[in-house]
């Protein structure tokens, strides 16, 4: 699919964009272009682009990028609507590449904690997965404002859960809490469970940034982290999103193999439907106050 060598195109150049130039920084084999769009566009050398934009350029920028036949790799937390994602997903040229969602949370310290002792057989088959962090500020399906979307602020959660309990949601049910976030309810195809709570307002006694259990037959793996720097106003704590930035660079990796034919391309593909289906499906849940088979909307993100 790919040579040895792969040159990347990049569209952004604020702090997404900052992020991702340092991570492919010392990369062998990857160089990345940042240059006008139409230029980035109309390079027959480029293999990819990556989508660093603010919301409201995602849509037109992958859609224009998988039209030229480069392959996209785009933050879901920084893209635009669901729905949008849906139909620039629901597009299908002849050339057309395909989308990679940049995961870098699975390389992050805490999934790589878990998924060890997965490996090493602690646990036995995991069953249950917790996750509680604070969410992130995204633009609203309903309104288009720069407000927190529950779907794409709790997707951290979502995706670590369909990466350490080995399969795809099959049941998600959606319900806002007092503080103003999110509680998710997701059962998995292959019988695991998942709760993931999205808090954008933590209680400063006791408060934590974030919260990890891992729980299987045989035993547990838990991550807590204390919030030691609180920014208190008058709404009460308020933390920093999880860091995504550590983990980009190992993210980045995995979508170069993929693009090389290293690794499975397609399947990768599939997991960012699931991904994005999951995401809709919690705002559906939330809309209706009822629960939600994500692979309803999986139908509609297939190309």
């Amino acid at each position: 699919m790919t040579g040895p060598g792969v040159t990347v195109g990049l569209i952004g150049d604020g702090p997404i964009g900052c992020a991702y130039r340092e991570a492919v920084g010392p990369m062998d084999g990857v160089a990345l272009v940042a240059a006008p769009v139409d230029a980035l566009l109309a390079d027959a050398n480029l293999a990819a682009i990556i989508i660093a934009t603010p919301v409201n350029g995602w849509a037109a920028a992958v859609s224009a990028a998988l039209g030229s036949g480069k392959h996209v790799l785009v933050d879901p937390a920084m893209a635009a609507t669901l729905s949008e994602s849906a139909a620039t997903l629901a597009t299908d040229p002849v050339d057309s590449g395909s989308v990679l969602v940049a995961r870098p949370w699975r390389w992050h310290e805490v999934c790589l904690s878990l998924r060890a002792a997965v490996d090493a057989g602690d646990l036995g088959p995991p069953a249950f997965f917790q996750w509680v962090s604070e969410g992130c500020t995204v633009r609203n399906d309903d309104d288009h404002a720069a407000r927190t979307t529950p779907a794409l602020a709790a997707i951290i959660g979502l995706d670590l859960g369909m990466s350490l309990l080995g399969g795809e949601p099959a049941r998600v049910y959606a319900r806002s809490i007092a503080s103003g976030g999110t509680v998710i309810s997701i059962r998995f195809a292959n019988g695991a469970n998942a709760l993931i709570e999205q808090r954008p307002h933590l209680a400063e006694a006791g408060a934590s940034y974030g919260f990890a259990w891992l729980l299987g037959p045989l035993g547990e793996a838990r991550w807590e982290q204390r919030a030691a720097d609180l920014v208190v106003d008058g709404d009460g704590a308020h933390l920093a999103p999880l860091d995504f930035r550590p983990g980009l660079g190992a993210a980045i990796a995995h979508a170069v193999a993929c693009w090389r034919g290293e690794e499975d391309l397609a399947r990768e593909a599939d997991r960012t439907r699931a991904l994005l289906a999951s995401a809709s499906a919690v705002n559906e849940s939330l809309r209706r106050g009822q629960p939600v088979d994500p692979r309803s909307h999986d139908k509609d993100l297939q190309r």
